[in-house]
């Protein structure tokens, strides 16, 4: 849960996973993530370890796609629309490096395959993930067999910096040439190295793509609970008919005036009122919560 920690101090749309070891009777995690105020659309692998996801925030309509599975890579493709009725496909590739069905020369095969089909498809491409392939070393032979695939389907590669701890680029982001009718501008694609388990550092970019949003805020009714001083409300409990005890004629005569009494304590001390929020972040995420979190990150990381 610490890379979503990230996602929404950097107040990130769209994040893509991979090796996520998501299950699908994995319901406290996904509940986790729910309360951090992102839904997840998510693949599992059918042994162990592996898995792919695109988490993103809840006034985001993004759909799940049903695509060919290849057993060099894992994959999930989704779409999002925007306000002008335009599609976004967003796909997350995971190939393993150590698979033995995952050699570079099968990859090849499979995602040339894999972008024959998308090119049937309508809409913009944003490709990304963990591609096991050291994108900074163009001469190995692997690399230059790749970059023909990309390069057949004129794909442009955004990240040119380390994106492991122990060096390397391989993990990437694709989309098709700005310049043509279906390309995306993508800007500002930065790599930051996180205080998580991950060995993959967290790579950032924005892009330029109005998608259809929810409501930003609701109203919601509720107390301000904050604001209550509490020695006044144990002193205003002292005074209150609770403190008599001739007043508990039986079970039932007790039970209603202590909620009488305290129903009233509290609408004084905190009285209903409406409140509006951004849909979709949760309530205990408060700008306090979100400071706490940032200074234990950076206790961690200079400790």
């Amino acid at each position: 849960m610490e890379v979503f920690e990230y996602l929404t101090d950097s107040n990130v749309d769209i994040c893509c996973l991979t090796e996520t070891w998501l299950r699908k009777g994995d319901t406290s995690k996904i509940c986790e993530i729910k309360d951090m105020g992102y839904n997840i659309h998510h693949i599992s692998r059918a042994g162990r370890g592996g898995g792919v996801a695109i988490a993103f925030k809840k006034n985001i309509e993004l759909t799940k796609q049903n695509s060919r599975s290849y057993k060099s890579f894992e994959h999930i493709e989704c779409l999002v629309k925007s306000t002008s009725h335009e599609i976004l496909r967003v796909i997350c590739i995971y190939r393993s490096g150590t698979a033995t069905n995952s050699n570079v020369k099968d990859f090849c095969v499979d995602f040339d395959d894999y972008l024959n089909n998308l090119n049937e498809t309508h809409g913009k491409l944003l490709i990304t993930g963990d591609f096991n392939i050291h994108m900074e070393d163009k001469e190995h032979p692997d690399t230059s067999k790749f970059l023909s695939v990309v390069t057949k389907h004129s794909l442009w590669q955004h990240v040119d910096q380390s994106t492991h701890t122990h060096g390397g680029i391989i993990d990437c982001i694709f989309t098709r040439s700005a310049m043509v009718s279906d390309g995306l501008e993508i800007s500002n694609t930065r790599v930051i190295q996180t205080n998580t388990t991950s060995d993959h550092y967290l790579i950032l970019s924005q892009c330029q793509f109005t998608h259809t949003k929810a409501t930003e805020n609701k109203l919601i009714t509720g107390r301000n609970l904050k604001k209550i001083n509490i020695e006044q409300f144990k002193l205003d409990i002292l005074d209150s008919d609770l403190n008599d005890s001739d007043k508990f004629v039986c079970v039932e005569n007790a039970v209603s005036l202590y909620n009488e009494v305290l129903l009233k304590l509290l609408n004084h001390h905190a009285p209903m009122q409406e409140f509006k929020v951004r849909e979709g972040q949760p309530a205990w995420i408060t700008s306090e919560c979100q400071d706490a979190k940032r200074k234990r990150r950076r206790f961690i990381l200079y400790f």
